[in-house]
């Protein structure tokens, strides 16, 4: 009851058979092959995998992605309210991975410990907060290291440690009044994180805090970073207001807008490009709005800091009629200083399905480049039938470009899927399903 395991293998023998059939999703450009053990106990959890990778992008120079032999992982929490006299719950986590290449190539393993508490307040003046401090201890093993500076003395081999401390207290003031048929609310927010200078980052190699991007998701997180090998020191306040309408039948619409402030201008450790490269990050926020779970829009946005210039804007449109749902979803990000990124990308994808009956659907899309060399780059029609234990689709795909040769073509593409085997969708349209004995 407590253990799970299991096995992942995903080949291919040649990087371009799978992107010309159409055999995965398009944004799978690198194959992922695990062994893999977890066990499940209360609040407690435990992972160990051994990792494989296969890229299949197309580059000049190939890159070597590194195997995980292996990558542990273990989570601990303590029940609510029981640390004594301070009360709150104790989290501990312990992690630890290898990262080999091949050849002469670096190699990677990293242990870390991290140890935790927080606790939830509520004021007698309706301030709701939370505190949250942590430690963390990092203990690295580099071999064959990438990047030496010249005249630094590096050793291209040896240890690197690193010691975390960081306080987080994040306190909002909602405030609601009811109406009829809605009810209004208004929420800001303001959060502090205390954390010290860490002066020898560049020490220690980066294999998984690449790709930074600022959005209101993580906004409020004490670490914007992704991954483990890095982490935002310094100190800085974090402030945004949250407000909507909320009706009794659940249609709704919510706007959100917050950015962040270094209090320290210089050793800003972010890349140009991520929205928080300045001292004060970007603009960033969300609003979104549904209206009986027939319409649903979701956009989220992100501005300069000092010109309001956008930066990135992404649409996401849903209407489910039920027989009939069309979705739409529209990107546009900005060139990035100081990168490789030096044009504008703007993109529009729309889709349209249609159920003639509980066992039939039609399908319909394109997408348009809107950007710097703008054109349709895709479009589709397709047909589907349903059954309770039975799939089948056929689609018809001209594709505008291709990614290896630059040469346009048309795929027919006809897939079969049995339930309990293989790909297998079932209809959405409501009270259309039946059981599969």
């Amino acid at each position: 009851d407590m253990w799970r395991a299991g096995l992942d293998v995903n080949y291919a023998s040649d990087d371009q058979y799978i992107r010309q059939y159409d055999l995965v999703s398009n944004d799978t450009d690198v194959l992922e092959n695990q062994i893999y053990a977890e066990r499940f106990s209360g609040r407690n959890y435990a992972s160990a995998r051994l990792l494989a990778f296969q890229d299949i992008r197309i580059r000049d120079i190939p890159v070597d992605q590194p195997n995980v032999l292996p990558e542990l992982y273990a989570s601990f929490k303590g029940e609510p309210g029981n640390v004594p006299l301070i009360k709150g719950q104790w989290d501990a986590e312990i992690s630890g991975v290898s990262l080999l290449r091949e050849g002469n190539e670096q190699d990677v393993m990293r242990t870390s410990l991290d140890l935790g508490w927080n606790r939830r307040l509520v004021s007698d003046f309706g301030f709701l907060t939370s505190v949250d401090l942590n430690a963390r201890g990092d203990l690295y093993h580099i071999s064959d290291r990438a990047t030496t500076p010249v005249g630094s003395g590096q050793s291209r081999s040896g240890y690197e440690t690193r010691f975390y401390p960081q306080a987080h207290i994040e306190t909002s003031y909602p405030m609601a009044r009811p109406f009829d048929t809605y009810q209004a609310r208004v929420e800001p927010v303001v959060a502090l994180t205390f954390a010290p200078n860490l002066t020898r980052e560049s020490d220690i190699p980066n294999e998984d805090s690449n790709n930074v991007q600022i959005d209101a998701s993580n906004l409020f997180e004490r670490n914007r970073f992704p991954g483990m090998d890095r982490v935002e020191d310094q100190s800085r306040v974090t402030y945004g207001l949250r407000s909507g309408l909320f009706a009794y039948d659940g249609s709704f619409a919510d706007v959100f807008v917050g950015q962040s402030y270094r209090f320290d201008e210089g050793n800003n450790p972010f890349p140009a490009g991520s929205g928080l490269e300045n001292q004060e990050s970007d603009y960033v926020g969300q609003i979104s709005a549904s209206y009986k779970n027939i319409y649903d829009l979701d956009y989220r946005f992100q501005l300069g800091s000092r010109d309001f210039r956008s930066e990135r804007h992404e649409v996401d449109f849903i209407a489910d009629w039920n027989r009939t749902r069309f979705d739409t979803t529209y990107l546009y990000a900005g060139e990035l200083a100081d990168t490789d990124i030096d044009e504008s990308r703007e993109q529009l994808d729309a889709n349209l399905q249609y159920y003639w009956n509980k066992a039939w659907r039609s399908r319909v899309g394109a997408t348009q480049d809107l950007g710097e060399d703008p054109g349709l780059r895709e479009a589709y029609l397709g047909l589907d039938y349903f059954n309770q234990c039975l799939f089948w689709s056929f689609t018809a795909v001209r594709n505008l470009t291709n990614e290896a040769t630059g040469d346009s073509d048309t795929e027919l593409l006809f897939r079969i899927g049995l339930k309990n085997l293989g790909e297998f969708e079932e209809s959405t349209l409501r009270n259309a399903s039946e059981s599969c004995s």
